[in-house]
């Protein structure tokens, strides 16, 4: 039920959780991976990092933390634009 004049925003959907959870659950996990050498972890970084700002915006821009999370997945992965 809305109780103002404006409409609810994305980060008061509940159902952004499906879509949030495995986000954060990825980068939590991405410090411990034992097959991440110095370079791949300096490159992940950034990524990181803007995931995070994406969540926290209000509302949260859930797709792009998402498109962010695809690529750390490519340079995990060890893929190349080669």
């Amino acid at each position: 039920m809305v109780t103002s004049g404006c409409p609810p925003s994305d980060f008061e959907d509940e159902g952004n959780d499906d879509r949030i959870r495995p986000l954060v659950d990825f980068w939590n996990i991405v410090p411990v991976l034992d097959e991440l050498d110095a370079t791949k972890r300096k490159a992940l970084e950034p990524l990181e990092r803007l995931v995070t700002d994406c969540l926290f915006q209000v509302p949260p821009d859930i797709g792009r933390a998402e498109s962010v999370t695809a690529l750390a997945l490519r340079i995990i992965s060890g893929w190349s634009r080669d």
